[in-house]
């Protein structure tokens, strides 16, 4: 996987990254991602979008 990460002024990053099957195919991804309040709480995704890599 690799990505790209763009933050906004809440801390909050869209996240752009390459995912690929088992079976071999490629999509291009995005996912939206807020830290969590605190460092114990996950992260939180919203938006999570895959696209097939042409």
């Amino acid at each position: 996987m690799t990505g790209r990460l763009q933050k906004n002024a809440l801390g909050g990053q869209q996240v752009n990254y390459d995912a690929t099957t088992g079976k071999g195919r490629r999509f291009m991804c995005t996912v939206f991602m807020i830290p969590g309040l605190t460092p114990i709480n996950p992260p939180t995704y919203n938006n999570w979008e895959c696209h097939p890599h042409q």
